[in-house]
């Protein structure tokens, strides 16, 4: 877990939801909503985090153990990337928390960045738990007017066509009628392995991205 100060509510309250679920439950809960939505910008959602740092505990005894520790350092710097660059060309951005939001940052596998980009989309955007993804695409889909914005971009763990979450969610929001593209950010499986989900509008990088943005000027990370 993040070593947040006693007052930061937030990370208060996913430590709370995840000591509750303790992995096993299949809720969803609004931390932070957007006060209101801007259904003008586009939208940024960053699926479940914690389960995109991989600790040296998670793939103890796995034969290609540092090629997945190597893997999920690249990703978290990718998608920090996507957060900075987003956020200053004026995207709204949310993040999806579960259980593994509190012990999987903290970790010697954890980027600073990258933590310090959740902590961004705590100051600036939705904040959501869960493994609900039913109830949480429902969410994007209406309280977050998913549907009625430019573009949805998702990233986050896992985007593999078989079972992940981003693309469940991802299919879902299509679903619903949402333009999803696909972060080239995403882990698509903890070793990057397995084929990944496409959605219909197809994949974009945080640069390609920018051209959707209503601030088109916002460059890279200085």
């Amino acid at each position: 877990m993040p070593q947040y100060d006693a007052e930061d509510t937030i990370w208060s309250r996913v430590e709370t939801l995840a000591a509750e679920c303790q992995g096993e439950g299949n809720s969803f809960a609004v931390i932070l909503p957007f006060e209101p939505p801007d259904l003008s910008r586009p939208l940024y959602v960053l699926v479940h985090p914690g389960d995109v740092v991989q600790t040296r505990s998670d793939v103890g005894g796995h034969p290609n153990a540092q090629a997945i520790l190597d893997y999920s350092a690249e990703r978290q710097e990718a998608m920090a990337d996507d957060v900075e660059r987003l956020i200053k060309a004026g995207w709204d951005v949310a993040v999806l928390h579960r259980f593994s939001s509190s012990y999987g940052f903290g970790t010697t596998n954890t980027i600073d960045w990258f933590e310090d980009a959740v902590d961004e989309i705590h100051e600036r955007g939705a904040v959501l738990f869960g493994d609900n993804l039913r109830e949480a695409a429902e969410w994007l889909a209406s309280a977050a007017g998913a549907t009625a914005r430019p573009v949805v971009l998702l990233s986050g763990a896992w985007s593999s066509a078989a079972h992940g979450c981003v693309s469940m969610i991802g299919t879902l929001l299509e679903q619903a009628g949402a333009t999803v593209h696909l972060a080239t950010s995403a882990c698509v499986s903890p070793d990057g392995s397995e084929k990944e989900w496409r959605p219909i509008a197809g994949t974009l990088s945080s640069a390609e991205a920018l051209r959707l943005s209503p601030n088109a000027s916002a460059g890279p990370r200085a």
